[in-house]
């Protein structure tokens, strides 16, 4: 039986025929107040906050408590700030103790890479004297909302009991995320790219959801990019926990059931983001995260197309 997914977007296009003309669509208006939270977390404010509670003081008794840590992986680990809801800190492994003498305690600001759009991003390096000749460095970054997506990088090639739910309510929320939600990641997605810089598609835990505010949020977006790249493919792979999926489809762990429900849940997010995608008349680039998206059930199922001409041929009617 066919799936058409797309039949609930109304392109208004007969696929039969052999013109290839795409209509035109009714553009959404997106407007645009403000991209960050209304509270200030720039790194003035920071500044400011930091020496009227005396906070470089108090890195030691943040970082000794097991109960602020919000995150930690190979790179290092991230903190929460008690009583503080507008930054978080971090410390990485490499880098938190170097050998250089700091004569006493500084706040060095970092210019933000994104001042329209919260991305967790870096505002500044605080600089403390450690002991005679060494110094500790820890990072300052925007608080971000949301808890993060999918099954962790490291837990890719696992099935357990844990991996399978995490991945199928990761899917199931993002899917029940209205249109709107769709339109302003397409638009964030390409302020980021604009930016000129990249995001992490592989770790899904980069992504996080923020169901009050039906947002999907980033962090840990730092590295810049390298060429002429629009990103789409590579944030939908993120978002489709693909990089889970194959693992997750080859086990017989996984109940046929299971496996039915995440490709309902893909399908859907599939559908919202390429609606999105054509509303913003955007296009993918070639890339192998984007072939893997190109290949997949879900992404077929969006289309609702039988052969791979079939799908060459919507994609071009539709722009992408």
């Amino acid at each position: 039986m066919k799936i058409n997914a797309l039949s609930n977007i109304n392109f208004g296009i007969n696929f039969k025929s052999n013109s290839h003309k795409l209509p035109q669509l009714k553009r959404d208006e997106f407007v645009r107040t403000t991209r960050t939270m209304n509270r200030d977390n720039s790194s003035e404010a920071f500044e400011h906050w930091a020496k009227e509670t005396d906070f470089i003081s108090r890195i030691d008794e943040i970082t000794e408590n097991p109960a602020n840590i919000i995150g930690s992986g190979f790179e290092g680990t991230t903190y929460s700030i008690p009583d503080c809801e507008e930054w978080v800190i971090k410390e990485y492994k490499r880098s938190t103790f170097t050998n250089v003498t700091t004569p006493s305690p500084e706040i060095i600001k970092i210019k933000d890479v994104t001042p329209d759009l919260n991305i967790g991003q870096f505002v500044a390096l605080v600089r403390k004297p450690y002991g005679h000749s060494a110094t500790r460095n820890t990072y300052v970054l925007k608080k971000q909302t949301g808890t993060s997506y999918g099954v962790s990088y490291q837990s890719k090639d696992i099935v357990s009991k844990d991996t399978i739910s995490t991945h199928i309510s990761s899917l199931k929320k993002l899917s029940e995320f209205p249109q709107a939600s769709f339109d302003k990641l397409i638009d964030d997605i390409d302020y980021i790219t604009k930016q000129g810089y990249k995001f992490d598609c592989d770790n899904p835990y980069n992504y996080l959801l923020d169901t009050k505010n039906k947002s999907i949020n980033f962090v840990d977006v730092a590295d810049k990019l390298e060429g002429n790249k629009t990103q789409f493919g590579e944030v939908l792979f993120a978002l489709l926990d693909a990089n889970f999926v194959q693992t997750f489809e080859n086990s017989d762990l996984v109940s046929v059931d299971e496996k039915q429900e995440a490709y309902t849940y893909s399908k859907q997010i599939c559908s919202k983001f390429l609606k999105a995608m054509v509303r913003k008349n955007h296009k993918f680039t070639a890339s192998p995260y984007f072939d893997k998206v190109y290949n997949s059930k879900a992404f077929d199922g969006a289309l609702g197309v039988k052969s791979a001409d079939d799908k060459i041929d919507l994609m071009y009617k539709l722009g992408l």
